[in-house]
């Protein structure tokens, strides 16, 4: 049997299609086989007017292109180097389309159907093919209750100090939650920020860190580092290894309860990595106030 938190609501979740050229209907494929690179890689990508339609941007990358095996891990950047960006205040995922550029190409898309906003950046992390550390998960009637879905891998269970990222992919219908990680022994699982039901058939990136000479950290939510960001956002003011550095590049994902030990606080807005001043900060591009114990892994290389 499945044992689920009992914070995990069962209320419903309703779902749209896509909209707009850039989602339109047979442009979607499920991802398959990864044919060309073998190590992963990370850049960052911005979305313009000659890249973006409607509530999507399209990757164009050798990393990605033609690539519907990859595995995708985004996280928005408001400031890349430094140079002030966009918001996106909407949970994002990613969706190979088949008919794109030459070969095909993946994006990163608005989950509750807004227009992506030009000048949006995101950091991308790329896996060229599933691995014992990087693979998908599957919403299920066996694997998933609540606002929840389980992870099941030789890599993350039992180990409740793991550092997960998760992001979402498009497997035919929208979820216009955010996606947080917690941990309820002896597995790991995916859920709905703010307590929306996880509908069978949602699908997740699931990246267990460090991965390609990379680190990890588990950034605790706490007064003096949300006082020291501003307020609607934590400052990761005490990693040395990131300050001074404009040109880091960090993926963070939202964690329930980092080592097992319950911070509890849920996030319903999207959130992002900005660099101000002179530090990074995970914020919430909805601008509210960052709340006490809201908690990140994340995962970090140095430029």
């Amino acid at each position: 049997m499945i044992n689920f938190k009992t914070r995990r609501g069962m209320r419903g979740l309703a779902l749209s299609s896509f909209t707009g050229a850039a989602m339109a209907a047979g442009m979607l494929v499920a991802p398959g086989i990864a044919h060309a690179d073998t190590q992963a890689s990370h850049f960052i990508w911005t979305a313009t007017s000659s890249n973006t339609s409607g509530n999507a941007t399209l990757i164009n990358n050798l990393a990605t292109d033609g690539e519907p095996g990859a595995l995708l891990f985004v996280t928005p950047n408001f400031d890349p180097g430094g140079v002030n960006g966009g918001y996106d205040n909407s949970p994002i995922g990613v969706y190979y389309d088949s008919s794109a550029g030459t070969s095909g190409e993946w994006g990163v898309f608005n989950e509750n159907s807004t227009t992506m906003p030009a000048g949006t950046s995101f950091n991308v992390f790329v896996v060229p093919a599933a691995t014992s550390d990087a693979f998908t998960v599957t919403a299920s009637g066996s694997n998933s209750g609540g606002d929840g879905v389980l992870v099941d891998s030789t890599a993350t269970n039992n180990t409740p100090d793991a550092v997960l990222q998760a992001t979402q992919v498009y497997n035919g219908a929208y979820n216009d939650n955010v996606a947080g990680v917690y941990y309820d022994s002896p597995e790991w699982g995916v859920f709905n920020e703010g307590n929306a039901t996880m509908v069978v058939g949602t699908k997740y990136n699931v990246l267990v860190g460090p991965a390609d000479g990379g680190k990890t950290k588990t950034l605790d939510g706490t007064k003096t580092n949300i006082a020291a960001a501003g307020g609607g956002a934590v400052s990761l003011n005490g990693t040395s290894a990131t300050a001074g550095d404009s040109n880091a590049f960090i993926l963070d994902t939202p964690i329930w309860n980092p080592k097992g030990v319950c911070g509890c606080v849920y996030d319903t807005s999207q959130t992002g990595v900005s660099y101000f001043p002179s530090q990074w900060n995970v914020f919430n591009q909805s601008a509210d106030t960052m709340l006490p114990k809201t908690d990140f892994n994340l995962m970090y290389w140095n430029s």
